[in-house]
Formats: structure tokens, sequence, C-alpha cells
């Protein structure tokens, strides 16, 4: 209930209390990760997709009701904390990577990943993460999809849904393109 009342400085606090040395987070907020860890003690890896893998993300969940707009205004905003704070920066030991170029070759991608963290990375990791995947929260809907799937049905693969002419035009012309640039020349890959 502590943590609950008060947030400030919450992964240290969440770490002393559970014994660890390490935590890991997949908190997407620049500006909490700040208030989770006001002194930026933590490795960060800025996982990113282009605006155009985001939106057709977003336009294929009918509940949610998303505007092209709105949707590319909120991945603009939380990528822009990170290029925007000089404390996420590469030379800080702040790793970026590309998703779309993670998921086209992921053995890459995890030496890669094991180059810049220090961190033990298994390499092992891929093969069980394209079959024995165990699904948190709002990835229940995946996992019911995939019961009885064949393995290839459970790696990470690109959104399905393909983005029509007038959004790739909007995408094209809106800020989140300059700021997909500059993530793209700070990814690893």
């Amino acid at each position: 209930m502590a943590l609950q009342r008060d947030p400030s400085n919450w992964y240290a606090r969440w770490a002393a209390h559970a014994h660890a040395e390490t935590l890991v987070t997949s908190e997407k907020s620049a500006a909490n990760i700040r208030g989770f860890d006001p002194e930026l003690r933590n490795l960060t890896l800025v996982l990113f997709k282009s605006p155009q893998q985001f939106w057709a993300s977003m336009s294929k969940r009918p509940w949610k009701k998303a505007s092209i707009s709105g949707s590319l205004n909120s991945w603009t905003k939380i990528y822009s904390e990170f290029l925007d704070n000089e404390k996420y920066r590469p030379e800080h030991g702040v790793v970026f990577l590309s998703l779309e170029k993670f998921q086209q070759a992921p053995e890459e991608g995890i030496k890669r990943l094991a180059e810049r963290l220090p961190l033990a990375i298994d390499e092992s990791a891929l093969s069980y993460w394209n079959t024995q995947q165990h699904y948190m929260g709002g990835n229940f809907n995946v996992y019911q999809k995939v019961q009885g799937a064949e393995p290839e049905k459970l790696a990470v693969h690109y959104s399905q849904k393909p983005v029509s002419g007038d959004d790739r035009e909007f995408i094209r012309t809106h800020e989140a393109t300059k700021i997909f640039q500059r993530l793209s020349t700070l990814s690893i890959m």
C-alpha cells in the first residue's frame, strides 16, 4: 500500500522490497520512468514501431475507436519525451531498437542487445518465444487466438492490416515521421 500512496522513487523501493538486483519494466512513458526512478539509474531500451505499424495496430482495435490523428499525436508525444531528454542518449547507455528491424532479423537483434546491455541474454530465448509464449494482461486475446496453433503463428510478426493510401499520406506529413527518422538514426539495427 505504501507504494500505491507514494509512487515516488518506486523502482528502487520496489527492488529493495523484493530484494532484487534487477527490476524489469515495460513502462512506455518517459515521464513515468522519471517519476519512478528520478535518478534515472535504470537501463533503458526504447523499443519503437514505425508510425505506420503503430497506426495499423491501433486501427485494428475497434474497441479503442482510435483516430489516426490522435494515435499519431500520442505516438509522437511518447517518443519525443525520450528524444528531448538529454539523459536518454546512447552515450548514457540508452539503447534504441526498431521493432520492425528486430522482427526482420531477431538473431542479429539479440546479439546487438547482448553487446550493449550489461545483462545476461540467452540467445535460445528466441526459440522459446516462438513456441512457448506466456501472455499477461492485454495480451490474453492473443493467447486465445493461438491455442493449438502451429509454432510459426506464435512468432512476433508485423500487423497484417494494410495502411490505406490516404493514411500513408497523412502519416508521411505528420510530425511522427520526423520523430521516427530521429529514432531510426539511434537504433542499434
